[in-house]
């Protein structure tokens, strides 16, 4: 279908103006995609997604707007999509193959958070250190919230090596966080210098805890 070769086209461009995730040492790169409403933008990002994880990617962290509704249903975008599994623990359908899952061969992705309603980061028992050192990429779906990013920033910082500045730092593992309305809380809204809005700098936190 025309839809699909499109999709097919604008991922692998975006892809292309991304870092290597196989590029060794300390590395950033953030970019900007737009698109209109209702243009298929959360389409495109699955895909890059998936892109992203085959070309080694290792944790893919998307960034919703501030409503469980809302986090909820890009989950189950992403389930369909990437995961290929009904994720919400509480379907008389869990685990079961949908969408992408349902293709032979379809690599094992884990997630760290679920479509059910409260299903955000926090809502099921997190072996980090588990799936920093396994080979499967992962998945979050995250809503913008400072609780939340700050459980993230605790969580995975226990598992970093401290750098020179003192500061934990999380070697070799390349991270693609997805912030789908980048409009909304993402930006820097403090008229201070010095007062960085919370939820974007516990974004730019987590951005620094990882090296790649």
């Amino acid at each position: 279908a025309p839809a699909i070769r499109e999709i097919d086209r604008t991922t692998d461009k975006i892809l292309n103006k991304m870092s290597n995730p196989n590029r060794p040492g300390n590395w950033y790169r953030a970019g900007l995609v737009v698109g209109h409403v209702q243009s298929g933008k959360t389409g495109n990002f699955v895909g890059l997604a998936n892109k992203a994880m085959d070309c080694g990617f290792k944790i893919i962290l998307v960034l919703t707007g501030m409503y469980n509704d809302l986090r909820s249903q890009t989950q189950g975008r992403l389930d369909k999509g990437a995961i290929g599994r009904i994720t919400d623990p509480d379907d008389q359908n869990y685990k079961k193959h949908i969408g992408v899952g349902k293709y032979n061969g379809h690599p094992n992705i884990v997630n760290l958070t679920s479509s059910k309603l409260k299903g955000d980061f926090g809502s099921q028992k997190t072996d980090i250190g588990g799936i920093l050192s396994a080979t499967d990429p992962t998945i979050m779906v995250c809503k913008k919230n400072t609780a939340v990013l700050n459980n993230i920033l605790r969580l995975f910082s226990q598992h970093g090596v401290v750098a020179d500045d003192g500061l934990p730092i999380i070697p070799n593992i390349p991270l693609l966080v997805i912030d789908d309305e980048a409009d909304s809380a993402s930006i820097n809204t403090e008229y201070n210098k010095g007062e960085i809005s919370r939820i974007n700098s516990k974004i730019r936190a987590i951005l620094s805890l990882f090296e790649r």
